[in-house]
């Protein structure tokens, strides 16, 4: 809380004419503390008398102090670094603080921003504008972005600095996980002719830790993809890694600091990075100087997976190398099948017949995968046969994505 007053008097002794756009509602919570119930704010003396007395912005819960010092040291930060991070976490958790910085900043522009938070935190023009413009380890590493109009950082993170168990290492690796392991085998990606390429590129760049090794594969949905890079990670001996992200207020710039929290804890590890469905946030981050700039610079070796290729030359050019692919040939489909449904289907002419006529079809394998699955839970209770009961299920599926049925 002290923090949070400490910023407010601070403000008001600066800037009163910023200072006077907050509400009282969020002035009395801020200053809940020194206040008595039903008191009326008479802010300037307040102010002045806590000034007075040596108001400490540090002076604030031992294990909140002890967090955010902690990933300071974790991550090296400067003391302004650290106080922009302290700052960053109660905007992000305290909606009434968040609200008074709002009104104090509604009107700024940058230079003005700049100059504000290089007085309220001891800070020089330089750092504060380093800061405000991301180019710190704060947004490096994936933990805090600041915007025009606030701050962004991931709520789950932030609460995780009033914990006592904190480890700052599990904050950050808490944005991404292990990738699921492949399905297929090196022998269903047999007509793909850039497949020793791939392997080859990814195996020296992981042998040599080259920076900014990038590279973008793209294709109709269900061509088997992500398959081949989880595939690739395996044949290489390597850890894959795909940033995470809330599926229920899911954002590109959540899975973007994901992805530089990876690329920040993975250096120097046998490891890359798997950024799959990158087609909206290619497009969205088309026009970021620093987004390409990050490209050139990542220590960890990603592989960026998108449906269709629209991202601007400027961007393109990032990659080292672009990997166009295609639906599997009706072979491929075929061992793909077999591979999902065998269990299911057994051996029988049925199946030999049913096997024959899928493979003539285009069928992503994560909808081959998904109607194993159902099949196999229900197949005990269903009393039509299981090809027909998977060709149903399949059939609904391709006819939701807008692909051809079977027949």
């Amino acid at each position: 809380q002290n923090f949070m007053v400490y910023c407010f008097c601070r403000i008001w002794s600066l800037a009163p004419e910023l200072a006077s756009q907050i509400s009282d509602h969020a002035i009395r919570h801020i200053l809940s503390p020194y206040l008595a119930d039903g008191e009326e704010i008479e802010i300037l003396p307040l102010c002045q008398d806590l000034e007075a007395r040596g108001l400490d912005r540090w002076d604030v819960d031992p294990i909140f102090r002890d967090n955010v010092e902690s990933m300071a040291e974790f991550l090296g930060l400067s003391p302004f670094e650290k106080d922009m991070l302290a700052y960053a976490i109660l905007y992000a958790t305290t909606s009434y603080f968040s609200s008074m910085m709002d009104s104090v900043l509604d009107d700024l522009i940058l230079r003005q921003k700049v100059r504000l938070f290089s007085l309220l935190f001891d800070g020089t023009l330089e750092e504060a504008e380093r800061i405000l413009t991301n180019r710190t380890k704060l947004f490096r590493a994936g933990l805090v972005e600041f915007e025009e109009y606030g701050v962004d950082m991931r709520y789950s993170a932030a609460q995780e600095f009033f914990s006592s168990h904190f480890d700052p290492r599990r904050v950050l690796e808490g944005s991404f996980a292990k990738a699921k392991p492949p399905r297929l085998s090196p022998e269903d990606y047999d007509y793909l002719q850039e497949y020793e390429l791939i392997r080859s590129f990814l195996e020296v760049a992981l042998g040599h830790r080259l920076r900014g090794a990038h590279l973008l594969i793209y294709g109709p949905p269900g061509c088997g993809k992500t398959e081949l890079v989880r595939l690739m990670a395996r044949e290489i001996g390597a850890e894959l890694y795909e940033p995470t992200f809330d599926r229920e207020d899911f954002r590109e710039r959540d899975r973007f600091r994901s992805y530089l929290a990876a690329n920040y804890l993975l250096r120097g590890q046998r490891a890359f990075v798997l950024f799959d469905d990158a087609d909206t946030f290619l497009n969205e981050f088309v026009d970021k100087a620093w987004f390409n700039a990050i490209l050139e610079g990542a220590s960890v070796p990603t592989v960026w997976v998108c449906n269709d290729l629209e991202v601007h030359p400027a961007v393109a050019r990032r990659f080292k190398m672009i990997v166009k692919m295609d639906y599997l040939p009706r072979h491929a489909r075929e061992r793909m099948l077999r591979y999902y449904l065998g269990g299911v289907l057994g051996r029988s002419e049925k199946a030999e017949e049913w096997f024959s006529r899928a493979s003539r079809h285009v069928i992503p394998p994560a909808v081959v995968a998904n109607a194993a699955e159902v099949l196999m839970h229900i197949g005990p209770h269903l009393e039509m046969e299981p090809e027909r009961a998977l060709t149903t299920i399949i059939n609904q599926t391709l006819e939701a994505m807008g692909m051809k049925k079977m027949m």
